[in-house]
């Protein structure tokens, strides 16, 4: 069950909602539920999703990514997020952002208000073509690691591939011939590591896409 209230005390939801919180929870839940289990699902004036619980105990769910959570306004991105955001109409970027041991462009895009998804831009520049799909399968086993094995990986060639065995995966990304992509679906949301060399985009892409509401 989701309420989406917003906390009037702050950033810090006030004892008093939460025991309304928890004796409303006590009221209209099963017995059976197991306290383990988050009863309610309330979010803070700051944006934060918190927990409650039926036996009147609570705690501030995980962000979704970084420190923020789908549904924030801009404001309450601002507030959270401790780089210089620029912004446009639904979407805010920022420049030498760090996120997963390189340095890029984020952006962010809004939904009827509401924080719907995240993304990086990282735009390195190799000599050794390879380099490219190196950092690409570094970045897709951090993934992996937090998000566990990909549901989807694609590799999309817009030209003859006869001739790739002795090219090599690295030069034919740089000559734009391969866009590579891996993609994980979860209850918090989607995720998409992509390498794309295109006339208007060049570089190593990551986005984190809301779930839907």
């Amino acid at each position: 069950m989701y309420l989406p209230n917003r906390f009037t005390s702050g950033g810090t939801p006030s004892w008093r909602t939460l025991l309304v919180c928890a004796v409303l929870a006590a009221s209209v839940l099963p017995p059976l539920l197991s306290s383990d289990e988050p009863a309610l699902c309330a979010v803070t004036e700051s944006g934060r999703r918190v927990l409650l619980y039926d036996d009147q105990r609570w705690e501030y769910d995980a962000p979704d990514i970084r420190e923020l959570y789908w549904g924030m306004t801009k404001e309450q991105v601002k507030a959270a997020e401790p780089v210089r955001l620029i912004e446009d109409e639904n979407t805010m970027l920022a420049f030498q952002v760090e996120a997963y041991s390189m340095v890029g462009m984020m952006f962010l895009e809004f939904d009827q208000g509401g924080l719907d998804m995240v993304g990086y831009l990282f735009v390195e520049h190799h000599s050794d073509y390879d380099q490219y799909i190196r950092d690409y399968e570094s970045l897709t086993a951090e993934l992996t690691r937090e998000y566990g094995e990909p549901d989807n990986h694609t590799e999309i060639w817009r030209n003859d591939a006869a001739d790739i065995p002795e090219r090599g995966l690295g030069e034919a990304f740089i000559e734009g011939d391969v866009e590579l992509r891996t993609e994980w679906y979860t209850d918090r949301g989607n995720t998409a590591c992509g390498l794309t060399n295109e006339e208007h985009l060049f570089g190593l892409l990551v986005g984190f896409e809301a779930p839907p509401r």
